[in-house]
């Protein structure tokens, strides 16, 4: 039997997850089982690098995987392969994170933290084909997994999507770039900012309505869902994230999806059926990435 150690990096928007995970090889197949892992908050890259750096000093590590936010260049030959572009988190703008990890001398691969977990879920899935993974958080994020997957230039920025504001939605979009994206509208500061309008104004007497906080959050989402099922018709559709958890979200956007589809093209089943709850979460990226290491070691990709 033989044994590979492996890393894996999640960057999110609050919060990087770090993690080893042993590669085991034997007759039955292979295994990858965590050895241990941090999480460590997302400050600058001055207060955060140092900290994963030091996760991972004398690992000896056979390769290590980053499932980064994006904006981020995937292009493994690009001369800008794992530079993080113009993200909403401003302090991260043009970090690079194969610079960043140089010191480690290990192979690095990055691809954004969506596509990792989108590939994770797929791999519970073997009977899918083809399979979208969309993450509600800090950010709102898409991740592509098909059979063969298709190299694209770039990866897509879903989060940032238009849709049509609602007319009882009162709240400014929260993304820096344009407020009435989906991101601006539904991600999890926007969620939270919503529910702390609805805790003030149950402080001070005022009506209020939790249910039409939920509605509004899955009025955005099934928008974001139908269009996304328009344009890559995928098999499955799973949605996972921290806001993914809010009690009866998950279902309110089935029946809005349902809603808005009209029943146009539906093909084998209703639109709404084919979205489903995340499998791994809160581990699918972490997973992903450290899957993502792991193959290309195997494939000698790196």
């Amino acid at each position: 039997m033989s044994v590979s150690l492996f890393g894996g990096i999640e960057a999110g928007g609050t919060k990087i997850r770090c993690a080893t995970a042993q590669l085991i090889s034997n007759p039955a197949g292979l295994k990858l089982a965590v050895v241990r892992d941090i999480t460590i908050p997302t400050d600058s890259p001055a207060e955060t690098l140092p900290r994963i750096l030091a996760f991972f000093a004398g690992s000896n590590l056979a390769g290590l995987g980053v499932a980064a936010f994006g904006p981020v260049d995937v292009q493994a030959g690009s001369k800008d392969y794992g530079l993080v572009l113009d993200t909403p988190k401003l302090a991260w703008q043009r970090f690079h994170w194969l610079d960043a990890l140089a010191s480690l001398r290990v192979p690095v691969v990055v691809d954004t933290d969506v596509q990792c977990a989108a590939a994770a879920e797929r791999n519970l899935r073997p009977e899918c084909d083809s399979l979208a993974y969309v993450t509600v958080g800090t950010g709102i994020g898409l991740g592509l997994s098909t059979q063969p997957q298709v190299p694209m230039l770039s990866h897509p920025e879903f989060g940032h999507i238009l849709v049509r504001r609602r007319a009882d939605d009162n709240l400014p979009g929260m993304c820096p770039f344009h407020q009435d994206c989906l991101e601006g509208l539904a991600s999890g500061p926007a969620f939270a900012a919503r529910a702390a309008a609805v805790a003030l104004n149950e402080e001070t007497g005022e009506e209020s309505d939790e249910q039409t906080l939920v509605e509004i959050e899955a009025d955005y989402l099934a928008q974001g869902c139908i269009n996304l099922l328009r344009i890559a018709p995928v098999r499955t559709l799973v949605l996972g994230g921290g806001v993914m958890q809010t009690p009866a979200l998950f279902k309110a956007v089935q029946q809005r999806v349902q809603v808005l589809s009209g029943g146009y093209a539906e093909f084998d089943v209703p639109l709404s059926q084919r979205l489903e709850r995340a499998l791994l979460d809160p581990d699918a990226g972490l997973i992903g990435a450290l899957n993502m290491a792991a193959d290309a070691e195997l494939s000698g990709l790196v």
